[in-house]
């Protein structure tokens, strides 16, 4: 059930930012976006309802759709720097702010229990389920999303839920087997600063995993998860370097960290503020989208051949497989 509609705005779409470096689509596309937020959905046996945060572009459309998983704890409304730049470039967005946001106000002892990567599968699952309702409830909706071409996306914990949807297994909570929980109304994985390897995934989850999946770093991006060793940087790009070869692609910033300077999850995070390798994820990824949601050629030709290090004076690399 979807319950209330707070607010739309519209952002118009600008070029112009300090710091930014241009790679395919680096740069505010051409569509005026919309936001909504929040629209909230009362999902069955959710511990609160659950809002969302919608962006969608002016035009015609139908447009596809990219479902993004926020990190953990993150606060709300921290990912628009990349989702409003997917909308300018032709994609509807919607973002939902997963029960573990400290924009909650839960103290451990509320979530005790929770298994948060349930709670989130759920969410993304549920979102998909409503967008008949989400679409007739906020304006200029209606009609705008292509049913047929999804993308799970997510930064850190959020990544491990967008490849739990497309395929990477997961072990189940209370037993401990091995299960699928796919969604296959998602048809690709965006990963930003993802995880590796951990205690909730069986051994060798990544070497089956087989979909399609742009993953991002950064050379400072540690693995640093609260609990046990904190790992070297690639293990932040599991997604890209511990899976089979077959439509991967792999984006290093050098010196990258994991909220570039605080423009993602926390504004907080200390260290300089990366607009340049925030922009090198945005036009890389909405290649990556285009390429495989768009069937856009060019794209597709730039995942392929283009020469990243060159168009970033060595800022970046880009490897695929």
């Amino acid at each position: 059930m979807l319950r209330l509609l707070i607010a739309v705005s519209l952002i118009a779409s600008s070029s112009a930012h300090a710091g930014i470096t241009e790679v395919y689509k680096s740069l505010r596309g051409n569509e005026d976006v919309n936001v909504a937020y929040p629209v909230t959905l009362d999902r069955p046996g959710r511990l609160i309802p659950m809002p969302v945060r919608v962006t969608w572009p002016a035009g015609e459309g139908p447009y596809p759709l990219v479902v993004f998983s926020q990190g953990a704890l993150c606060p709300k409304n921290m990912y628009a720097s990349v989702t409003d730049h997917w909308a300018s470039h032709g994609y509807v967005t919607i973002s939902p702010l997963h029960i573990d946001s400290e924009s909650n106000d839960f103290g451990f002892q509320d979530l005790a229990g929770k298994d948060l990567v349930a709670e989130r599968l759920k969410d993304m699952s549920y979102i998909l389920d409503s967008l008949d309702d989400i679409e007739a409830a906020v304006p200029g909706l209606n009609g705008k999303i292509d049913r047929n071409r999804i993308a799970a996306s997510g930064h850190s914990f959020g990544g491990q839920i967008a490849l739990a949807l497309t395929g990477l297994e997961t072990l189940d909570a209370t037993t401990s087997e091995p299960i699928d929980v796919a969604d296959d109304r998602y048809k690709v994985a965006v990963v930003l600063s993802g995880v590796g390897q951990l205690p909730n995934m069986p051994e060798g989850a990544f070497s089956r995993y087989t979909g399609a999946v742009y993953s991002s770093g950064g050379t400072k991006d540690l693995g640093a998860t609260g609990r046990g060793p904190v790992h070297p940087w690639p293990w932040r790009m599991a997604a890209f370097f511990e899976t089979p070869p077959g439509k991967k692609y792999g984006l290093i910033l050098d010196e990258g960290d994991h909220y570039y300077g605080g423009l993602i999850c926390r504004e907080t995070a200390g260290g300089l503020v990366d607009h340049q390798g925030l922009s090198i994820v945005r036009g890389t990824s909405t290649a990556f989208l285009d390429a495989y949601l768009k069937d856009d050629q060019d794209a597709l030709s730039f995942l392929k051949s283009a020469d990243v290090g060159a168009l970033t004076e060595n800022r970046a690399s880009f490897e695929r497989k």
